[in-house]
C-alpha cells in the first residue's frame, strides 16, 4: 500500500499517501504554504485517505502547537472517502487555536485530560506516524499490539472518518526522543487515545523503529503545488490507483473537491497533467452528476474495468 492511513470497506477503499503531494483541509482549517500532503475520506462504500511527507501543523480548537509538528489529515465517512497530500508546507489550524513557531508540521488535536495527537511523515495530512504530546515534548508510540482499533481511535481524535488502518515497524520513519506509550489497548470506540489502556506514559521496551503510524481515508490528490490541486487516486482492495480521464469532466471534479472538503467547484484535468501514476487504474468512464457526496455514487465501468494507460490519469483544480 503506497503509505497512509485508509479509510474503506468491502466496498469503499480507505487511504492515504503520496511523494509529491497535497494536503486537504476540512472547510475549517485554513493552509499556508505547500506541503507534500494528501486527504483521504471514505467508508464502508467510499474510499477515504491521507499525512505529510514535510510537515503540517494541524490543531483542533482546544490544541496550541508550537513549530516544527509534522502533519496530515483525510476526511469521510461510512460511505464516503478522503484523502490529500502536499509537496512543500502547510500549516492547517482551527479558527480557534494558537500556533506558535518551530513545530514540525501535523494536526494536533488534545485538551489537558486528553493529550494532543498528531500524524508526522505521512504523503498526505491524513497518513502517518503517530506523535502525542506529554509532559513538554512530542513523543512516538511503540507498535506493541498496536492494531485498527488504535487506529480508528487516533484518526477519531483527529477529526478523520472512514477506514483506519494501523501500521507497525515504522512504516512512516523513526522518529526521536520519548516513546510515550506502549502496548496501547483501545476498544475503537474511545473519543481520545488517553481512554485507552497502555504500560502507562514512558513505560515501554522498545526503539524507534517500532513507532506506530495509521492511515485514515480513501481519496487523495498526488502531485500538485498546493493542497487542493493534483491526480486524483482513489484507494481501493489494499492499494492505491489512479482513474482514468475517459468522459472525465467539470461534475465529476465537483464531486472529488466536495469528498475532500473543498466546497463543491471542481474543474476538471485530464491527461496526466500532475504526472502519471503508477500501479493501478481503478476507474475509467466516470459519470457523475455533480451532486454526489463522493465518487463512489456516480457511474463508472466498474472497479479496474479500463482501457487506459497511465498517461490518461485524471486530475483536478478544487
Amino acid at each position: 500500500m503506497p503509505s497512509t492511513e485508509a479509510f474503506g470497506s468491502t466496498n469503499n477503499p480507505p487511504g492515504i499517501a503520496s511523494t509529491t503531494e497535497d494536503i486537504l483541509t476540512s472547510s475549517t482549517a485554513q493552509t499556508s504554504e505547500d506541503i507534500p500532503s494528501t486527504k483521504a475520506v471514505g467508508s464502508t462504500n467510499n474510499p477515504p485517505g491521507i499525512a505529510s511527507t514535510t510537515e503540517d501543523i494541524l490543531t483542533s480548537s482546544t490544541a496550541q502547537t508550537s513549530e516544527d509538528i509534522p502533519s496530515t489529515k483525510a476526511v469521510g465517512s461510512t460511505n464516503n472517502p478522503p484523502g490529500i497530500a502536499s509537496t512543500t508546507e502547510d500549516i492547517l489550524t482551527s479558527s480557534t487555536a494558537k500556533t506558535s513557531e518551530d513545530i514540525p508540521s501535523t494536526k494536533a488535536v488534545g485538551s489537558t485530560n486528553n493529550p494532543p495527537v498528531r500524524l508526522v511523515g505521512g504523503v498526505s495530512l491524513q497518513e502517518g506516524r503517530v506523535e502525542v504530546y506529554h509532559d513538554g515534548q512530542w513523543g512516538t508510540i511503540c507498535d506493541d499490539a498496536w492494531d485498527d482499533n488504535d487506529a480508528s481511535v487516533i484518526c477519531r481524535q483527529l477529526g478523520y472518518k472512514g477506514i483506519e488502518v494501523g501500521w507497525q515497524s515504522a512504516k512512516f520513519g523513526q522518529g526521536s526522543g520519548s516513546i510515550w506509550l506502549d502496548n496501547v489497548a483501545c476498544s475503537g470506540s474511545e473519543q481520545h487515545i488517553a481512554e485507552c489502556g497502555s504500560n502507562g506514559w514512558g513505560a515501554h521496551n522498545c526503539g524507534h523503529h517500532e513507532d506506530a503510524s495509521v492511515s485514515c481515508g480513501t481519496v487523495r490528490l498526488v502531485g500538485g503545488q498546493t493542497s487542493n490541486e493534483g491526480r486524483i487516486e482513489v484507494y481501493h482492495d489494499g492499494q492505491w490507483g489512479t482513474i482514468c480521464d475517459d468522459n472525465w469532466d467539470d461534475n465529476d471534479a465537483s464531486v472529488i473537491c466536495r469528498q475532500l472538503g473543498f466546497g463543491s467547484s471542481g474543474t476538471a484535468i485530464g491527461r496526466a497533467h500532475f504526472g502519471a501514476g503508477s500501479g493501478k487504474i481503478w476507474i475509467d468512464e466516470v459519470a457523475c452528476s455533480g451532486h454526489e457526496a463522493n465518487i463512489e455514487e456516480c457511474g463508472s465501468g466498474g472497479w479496474g474495468f479500463h482501457d487506459c494507460r497511465h498517461g490518461e490519469d485524471a486530475g483536478v483544480y478544487c
